[in-house]
């Protein structure tokens, strides 16, 4: 398991959130051995920081972080967003609760 945060060359496709990833953009790439096959995700910082910051002692899973919020969306509160170290994770965080409280479009 290799995490790094290159800078994209590249379109590629958020592992999370499936929003492209465009070249010029930093993003968090993982390469590693994932149930015995090789593989590498490539994670717009939005959702690396959010997926690591609300993560459990530091280790998340790889993909399902948006299903996993649906769940419990309404546990989400300002506390969580403290915990975001990017102003782009607070902001993709905030949209998402403000739209599963029916807040935006």
């Amino acid at each position: 398991y290799h995490g790094s945060t290159p800078v994209a060359r590249k379109v590629h496709q958020c592992y999370e959130c499936r929003e492209p990833i465009q070249p010029g953009e930093r993003y968090e790439l993982v390469v590693g051995k994932f149930e015995g096959a090789w593989d590498k995700t490539h994670t717009c910082l939005a959702c690396a920081d959010i997926a690591t910051s609300l993560s459990c002692g530091g280790f998340r899973m790889h993909g399902g972080l948006w299903e996993e919020l649906e769940e419990f969306w309404d546990e989400l509160g300002q506390g969580c967003l403290e915990k975001l170290g990017t102003a782009a994770g607070k902001v993709k965080l905030q949209a998402f609760i403000n739209k599963k409280r029916g807040l935006s479009e």
